[in-house]
């Protein structure tokens, strides 16, 4: 019987997130996390093919893996959760397309770009 519930309570999806329900002193430190994971995904990318210009499809899934592998330091699933929902929210609200020229700008995604006082 434990058991049983134990299953069915694993079977349970999280509760969806929204900006509001991450707490503001963590959105920022999430959001900086994002935008050096961002430009260092870029920067490999751009390193693994030095004799040419990335594509559109390669910056966009070097930008998604890192939404998708987002992983918080301490490994709670919570943080998890709150990083990768903001990775996609920022993806979603910025763009691929406003980031990369970001990176190719700067060499770099300045957290002061994406970390607007929406976010904070």
């Amino acid at each position: 019987e434990v058991m049983a519930m134990m299953r069915q309570m694993e079977s349970i999806p999280d509760p969806p997130l929204s900006l509001r329900k991450i707490p503001k002193e963590r959105r920022c430190s999430h959001c900086k996390a994002i935008a050096t994971s961002w430009a260092q995904s870029l920067a490999a990318k751009v390193a693994s093919l030095p004799t040419r210009k990335l594509r559109e499809d390669e910056y966009m899934e070097a930008l998604e893996t890192v939404c998708e592998e987002s992983k918080a330091p301490s490994g709670e699933d919570t943080l998890q959760r709150e990083r990768q929902w903001l990775c996609k929210y920022l993806l979603d609200t910025i763009g691929e397309e406003e980031l990369w020229s970001s990176f190719l700008k700067f060499k770099d995604i300045p957290p002061d770009h994406l970390c607007s006082s929406e976010v904070r």
